[in-house]
């Protein structure tokens, strides 16, 4: 093993006159030229340089002179130079192959990659096994994004020198941008059998790790990187990434802080950040990070997708829809981004169904493709299985929740196949309720379907769609013979793959079958259901009741409150003197996305001491704060779906707008299905008067504050031993 450890691994710090000889043996400048190479070799430069000039300045063309004087410049990074001694080198000596390739080198450094990349194969072409010539040729190709053309010389680099560490670890690098993962970590093992305290393979391993889903081995990885070397700034900044697939941005926070103390020039490290700060709420100092990475690197899509959600979660859809699409632009193939934009458009108050189904068919033009078809239908629905994104505390999650409440295990098997890593008390509920549940966190979308094929489904459900999480490319894939997908998607698809999209008929009224590509089916009864939270939580009479001002309420995300919404909640605060609005979501935590709200209700004057902002906290002080509130306002044109479930079982009425949208099917549906459709308006007009007109019914409220819980529980929401029935049923009618 002695023979792998004689070099250095750090090849960057490696003296490039280690093993040089002498080309002018017995001249007149021998002894001097070696006078200055023992000078050289001690780092004593400063000497070393005059007696190489000394030399050239009576003998131009000395080669000896000339390849040790351009070594120097090279070290002090003097590009230039170095590119006209090694010039007038191998233009007297074509035949020097050590000089084509420091003439490579320098030329790299001159920012010349063309003429860089010509001279390294002329040094190649003249001696093949010069190792580090292969391994700076390879670092040119990484450096241009050509990932297949660097590995091949980086393996050709450890070929000819198998103590090369650092080799391996550029090597490794190459097939992680592949998507190559396991090759990835065999280069990292490599590397680290030379040099088993090699930070840098460390942290390619840990990353490999987490895209391969193994995350807890990934983080215990990165923390052994930073034991080595406590100021490894990447290191720190993957560590926060493998903190949020772990759905933890609070610890992810702190460790991109600590990278980007470490370095504040690492783009990926404030790129984390931002995310992390997103999903904290934190949507200003979000937005700074995630322009301080564009700053720091505008080639990051990922900067650009995360400042799009940053945008989309302040209400800003038209910037939020340029940000993906400069995402995209960066990275052709960028899923993720064209998802979001289908996701954005759904928000808007200005694009309409057929935006958002336009967007999901460019989607699958660009991303659909598969070599697999569609396997026979079976006769019966045996095994249904359920794709989902995240599980924890999303409106999906509590969906399959309800559905499985009422699952009868002689039905069928349920298998729920998550894209979610993070371990918490709702993904163990799900585990209860299923006869399996499987992980698809880090496998690619060819072994998602492997997973979900061999299990033999009968019948696939998405849950997600585009949105966070999702696995549409199982769905493309042809997973199972029949797949479907639901409302806590939101849209359609667009994928010629998915059979259908199943809702009930105030869901999706007759007419709106057009703004999906899948075939529509229909529940004969709501598509919601709902199980008793996890949480007790006892009811209060409205405040109104207790002598508090008339508070009206909002539980939507902000990214559904666009200025409209903002207006109209206004003009209703105009018309309810003394009355008070108070908006809760995680967003809020954000004080610029506060200011925009504030400046837009005082141009409507009114009074910003009558709006008050809450934040999301915990599930038990959740539905607290619905004791806090005499009547919500929902959203429009995207009303909300868990927000309305949740009010409703606190006994706080719900004053909605059903637009002709999709993104209006989840309030139609919920409030139909408890008999209080006349709480749907059907424009401005009239959802502003039906809000003033609550604030004159107090008797009204608390009868309803009493009653409603009741009335939920007694309706088909809570009946979810028929919601599951239907639902196979409806499946089963298209087999």
């Amino acid at each position: 093993m002695n023979r792998f450890l004689r070099k250095t691994a750090d090849r960057s710090a490696r003296d490039l006159t280690k093993e040089y000889t002498l080309r002018t043996v017995g001249s007149p400048f021998t002894v001097q030229i070696q006078e200055g190479l023992s000078h050289q070799r001690e780092h004593r430069l400063h000497m070393a340089e005059p007696i190489y000039e000394k030399v050239l300045a009576t003998d131009p063309e000395n080669p000896d002179a000339l390849f040790l004087l351009s070594t120097v410049r090279l070290g002090h990074k003097e590009y230039e130079e170095a590119v006209s001694l090694l010039q007038r080198l191998t233009s007297a000596h074509p035949e020097y192959a050590e000089a084509w390739s420091n003439l490579g080198s320098a030329l790299t450094g001159a920012g010349k990659p063309e003429e860089a990349m010509d001279a390294f194969h002329r040094a190649l072409d003249l001696n093949p096994s010069l190792s580090d010539t292969h391994y700076h040729l390879a670092q040119l190709y990484a450096s241009l994004k050509e990932w297949m053309n660097a590995a091949q010389y980086f393996r050709k680099a450890v070929g000819f020198d198998p103590s090369h560490a650092q080799a391996y670890t550029e090597l490794a690098k190459c097939h992680y941008k592949l998507g190559e993962f396991e090759e990835a970590m065999s280069a990292c093992h490599s590397a680290l059998m030379i040099n088993k305290n090699y930070v840098p393979a460390y942290n390619v391993l840990g990353k490999s790790l987490a895209a391969l889903g193994q995350i807890s081995h990934a983080e215990e990885t990165f923390r052994t990187a930073i034991r080595l070397d406590p100021r490894h700034a990447e290191a720190y900044s993957n560590m926060g990434r493998v903190f949020l697939d772990l759905g933890k941005p609070a610890q992810a926070l702190e460790a991109c802080i600590q990278a980007t103390q470490l370095d504040d020039s690492l783009a990926s490290a404030h790129c984390n950040r931002g995310e992390a700060l997103r999903r904290l709420g934190r949507l200003d100092e979000a937005m700074q990070s995630l322009q301080r990475a564009i700053y720091a690197d505008d080639s990051i899509a990922e900067a650009h997708n995360g400042l799009g959600l940053v945008y989309l979660d302040s209400s800003m859809v038209e910037e939020a829809v340029k940000c993906f699409t400069r995402a995209i632009e960066i990275k052709p193939g960028y899923r993720k981004a064209s998802s979001n934009i289908v996701h954005a458009l759904s928000c808007s108050a200005i694009a309409g169904p057929e935006a958002v189904k336009n967007a999901a068919e460019n989607w699958s033009r660009s991303y659909a493709f598969s070599e697999f078809g569609a396997a026979a239908r079976p006769t019966q629905i045996r095994r249904l299985g359920f794709l989902i994104g995240r599980v924890e505390e999303t409106p999906e999650g509590y969906w399959l929740e309800a559905l499985l409440a009422g699952r009868h295990p002689g039905r069928c098997e349920v298998f729920v196949y998550s894209n979610d890593a993070s371990k918490g008390g709702h993904q163990e509920r799900i585990r209860n309720l299923c006869t399996h549940l499987r992980s698809l966190v880090g496998v690619d979308d060819l072994t998602a379907t492997a997973i979900i094929q061999e299990d033999k489904i009968d019948c696939l459900v998405d849950l997600t769609g585009h949105g966070s999480g999702g696995r549409l490319g199982a769905i493309v894939n042809h997973a199972a013979p029949m797949q479907v997908t639901v409302p806590t998607a939101l849209t359609t698809s667009g994928v010629g793959a998915m059979d259908a999209f199943v809702a009930d008929g105030q869901y999706l009224p007759s007419g709106s079958d057009e703004w999906f590509t899948e075939k529509v089916l229909r529940l004969p009864r709501t598509i919601f259901g709902f199980v008793q939270p996890e949480v007790e939580t006892p009811l209060s009479v409205p405040p109104v009741s207790k002598g508090e001002p008339f508070t009206f309420g909002s539980f939507c995300r902000t990214r559904k409150l666009n200025k409209q919404v903002i207006e109209t909640w206004a003009e209703i605060l105009r018309q309810t003197q003394g009355s008070r609005l108070m908006m809760k979501s995680r967003t809020l935590a954000s004080g610029s996305l506060r200011r925009q709200y504030l400046a837009w209700f005082k141009a409507m004057d009114i009074d910003t001491d009558r709006i008050v902002f809450r934040q999301n906290t915990t599930r038990v002080a959740h539905y607290a704060s619905f004791n806090q509130v005499d009547l919500c306002l929902d959203s429009f044109p995207a009303t909300g779906m868990m927000t309305t479930l949740e009010s409703l079982w606190m006994g706080v009425p719900v004053v909605t707008m059903a637009q002709d949208s999709f993104t209006s099917g989840p309030v139609r549906s919920i409030l139909n299905a408890v008999g209080h459709q006349d709480w749907i308006c059907q424009n401005v007009e009239d959802y502003i008067a039906s809000a003033v007109r609550w604030t004159h019914s107090v008797e009204g409220l608390e009868k309803m504050r009493s009653a409603l819980r009741k009335q939920v529980i007694l309706s088909p929401i809570c009946d979810t031993t028929e919601l599951f029935r239907d639902f196979v049923d409806v499946l089963e009618d298209q087999l």
